[in-house]
């Protein structure tokens, strides 16, 4: 982020510094209407399975969702059901910021980079409900796999915003 700006960056994750917001209804309460998570990555490498962040567990039961901004040469988006993003069409560029945004509606998942759209693919939508972990930014809830770069202006909401809507998020940032 640039010298004198209010913004901020996170960096420097491992396996005892990440952000983590505990368990709380908001989290939890997404609906059957879809939700989105937009966010700001510039990676540092493109080293494979680093977590930009995971809410949930993959290790016990109750919905989960991360995204591994590089995973095995792909961008992958996984919402806690048996399909996934797995895209080479979204990997970003290391030492760039680039902006993201995925959406899932209750039939797709998408995902937009740098306000375009990149991919999207026909899905049901699962639940994400997960009353025993909260949300892990930049790792994931286990603390095993910490981002190797930086993040920003992390946010969720529980609704799917437009293509409109994203690109002029993109534009306005």
């Amino acid at each position: 982020v640039a010298t004198g700006a209010d913004l901020v960056a996170y960096s420097g994750f491992s396996s005892s510094n990440y952000l983590r917001q505990p368990v709380c209804d908001e989290l939890n309460s997404f609906g059957s209407n879809g939700y989105s998570i937009t966010f700001w990555i510039k990676p540092a490498s493109n080293t494979t399975g680093k977590y930009a962040f995971q809410k949930g567990s993959t290790s016990v039961g109750g919905g989960y969702l991360h995204v591994l901004p590089y995973y095995t040469g792909n961008f992958f988006w996984n919402d806690g059901g048996s399909t996934y993003v797995n895209t080479s069409s979204a990997i970003p560029t290391v030492g760039v910021w680039s902006c993201y945004t995925v959406v899932r509606t209750p039939t797709h998942m998408m995902v937009y980079l740098n306000g375009d759209l990149k991919h999207t693919q026909a899905s049901t939508m699962v639940s994400v409900d997960n009353t025993d972990h909260g949300l892990t930014i930049g790792n994931r809830t286990d603390a095993a796999n910490p981002y190797t770069g930086s993040l920003a202006l992390f946010r969720i909401s529980a609704t799917a915003p437009t293509a409109e809507q994203i690109a002029k998020i993109y534009e306005d940032e």
